[in-house]
């Protein structure tokens, strides 16, 4: 089950027994993996609690709602899978149409290059580099500097023949 803070409070409280129902306001908002559900109705059960869905108006502590619930649940779970076909065949379209996808990759300016290659020179390595730049909040290529941009940029220096003064 993903991490979420506030399910992982909730459902601690109604193990411990201070509360004795978990309300949701929509029932795919408390979880699309069927797997996730059913893990949850397993505890309300063996717990002895209840999950109330109130934009359905089902209740887990009767047959009925128990079987509802797994249903949606079914539904959203296959919706969710849905909608990540979808999304994954339509950029798979635009890749073929010759679309480029992503951030552009960032400029690496001449005194980024200097202050990389300065860096080096002075024998920090690629992380202690990476924190460095972070630290002087330098502008990385991509979302954050990374060892494998910083050796890049350092192995760049050979390419261009330059002597890389500071």
């Amino acid at each position: 089950m993903k991490k979420r803070d506030g399910l992982e409070e909730a459902l601690s409280k109604l193990a411990l027994g201070d509360a004795e129902v978990l309300i949701v306001a929509k029932l795919d908002r408390l979880s699309r993996s069927v797997a996730d559900f059913a893990t949850i109705l397993e505890m309300a059960l063996d717990e002895e609690w209840s999950v109330v869905a109130v934009d359905m108006g089902i209740d887990t502590t009767t047959p009925s709602g128990e079987l509802m619930v797994n249903i949606l649940m079914a539904m959203a779970q296959w919706e969710r899978r849905m909608i990540a076909l979808r999304t994954k065949e339509a950029l798979a379209e635009k890749r073929r149409q010759g679309i480029v996808l992503g951030r552009p990759p960032g400029i690496i300016t001449d005194h980024t290059r200097r202050a990389v290659w300065k860096l080096h020179d002075e024998g920090l390595s690629l992380r202690k580099i990476v924190a460095e730049l972070t630290d002087r909040e330098i502008d990385p290529p991509g979302k954050t500097w990374n060892a494998a941009a910083v050796k890049r940029i350092v192995d760049s220096r050979e390419t261009e023949g330059s002597e890389g003064d500071a």
